[in-house]
């Protein structure tokens, strides 16, 4: 992989945290019943380039874990023992931190206005609470964090992942994409499991290279890349009228996967058109510095998120300027805040920090 291609990995990765903070930043309809602006902002921001955030993240995560394999099954367990410090270990943390973190909040008088949770939980028995912690009904205490829950099942099959890969291919996919289908909505696993594969696909593609076209140097193959570009941009905005009144919830599904799909394309894309051939991470201090926290952001915005959207409503007051001011902001004050704390914990505790991060 080479550094034009990491350092795009690296930028989707953050553009992808800060699409997650803003589909956690929206307010419940109850909250801006009468505001039609607000309404269409997190539709359009949350609702539909939301989407696109998590199936993002399985992609990239499916397509470094089977990146270079060299021997085979072995390699797969080396990389399954690696994702222990880089998966588990911070899925434990982070949620750890969120129960903290309400207990934190639910002692200190006034607090628990400026936050949104079920107190409640904290006087379940231990064992209960535990559960709820760490596991859930679907997923863990730290809401945000199903992604990894998902995501540490997958890779607890890699094995078998990387046979059925290996030998059925593109098949599997598809079989992978059927199973969503079948257990939408009850389950995300299936759906997660797609996602990753369509990347650990990619990665193990003898055409990866073509696949990801890393070429984009001649003027024709950036032409051709525009004119997908605008084809999947204008698909992802038409699509919903199209299918608006799809109510049969397999069809509903498929033409979401689909239009999320469309979507990861155009980022894909517009990142090449935008950035360029010549453009280097590394040459922009300001963005190479907030990608090193992607994670770090991803990992602890929750409850935490909740701090400067409700500050926010509290001084302008619950109205439609109120409530979109926060919408817009919260993510980028809590990300800022976020690098900040991130880069203080790598000057004097960098250690505390790589076992937070995974090492990221």
């Amino acid at each position: 992989m080479n550094q034009y291609l990491s350092d795009k990995f690296r930028v989707i990765s953050l553009l992808s945290a800060i699409l997650v903070l803003y589909i956690h930043s929206g307010f419940h309809d109850n909250e801006i019943q009468g505001m039609p602006i607000n309404h269409i902002t997190q539709n359009v921001i949350s609702g539909s380039l939301g989407s696109m955030a998590v199936p993002v993240f399985y992609i990239l995560s499916g397509f470094l874990f089977f990146l270079k394999v060299p021997s085979g099954m072995l390699s797969i367990f080396q990389k399954m023992r690696k994702r222990i410090h880089t998966i588990l270990i911070p899925y434990l943390i982070g949620c750890t931190f969120c129960l903290l973190f309400f207990i934190a909040t639910a002692t200190l008088p006034g607090v628990s206005r400026f936050m949104n949770g079920e107190f409640s939980l904290l006087s379940l028995p231990l064992p209960e609470l535990l559960w709820t912690t760490f596991v859930g009904e679907g997923h863990p205490l730290a809401f945000q964090l199903w992604f990894l829950q998902d995501l540490i099942v997958i890779v607890a099959f890699a094995p078998l992942l990387y046979i059925a890969l290996t030998r059925m291919k593109w098949a599997f996919a598809i079989l992978a994409f059927v199973a969503s289908i079948a257990t939408s909505p009850t389950t995300s696993i299936a759906t997660s499991l797609f996602w990753f594969s369509l990347g650990g696909l990619i990665a193990l593609s003898p055409s990866r290279d073509k696949i990801i076209n890393l070429e984009i140097s001649k003027s024709r193959n950036l032409l051709n890349r525009r004119n997908i570009l605008i084809t999947s941009c204008l698909t992802f905005v038409i699509m919903p009228l199209l299918v608006k009144d799809v109510e049969i919830q397999w069809l509903s599904h498929s033409f979401r996967m689909l239009r999320i799909f469309l979507g990861i394309v155009s980022i894909w894309l517009l990142y090449d058109v935008f950035a360029g051939i010549d453009f280097k991470l590394s040459n922009n201090h300001i963005l190479s510095t907030a990608c090193n926290y992607s994670f770090f952001i991803y990992l602890f915005h929750v409850p935490t998120l909740n701090v400067p959207r409700k500050i926010i409503v509290a001084i302008l007051g619950k109205t439609s300027f109120g409530y979109l001011t926060s919408y817009l902001l919260s993510p980028f004050i809590f990300a800022t805040v976020a690098i900040i704390i991130g880069i203080l914990l790598r000057r004097y505790a960098n250690k505390l920090f790589c076992i937070m991060t995974g090492g990221r």
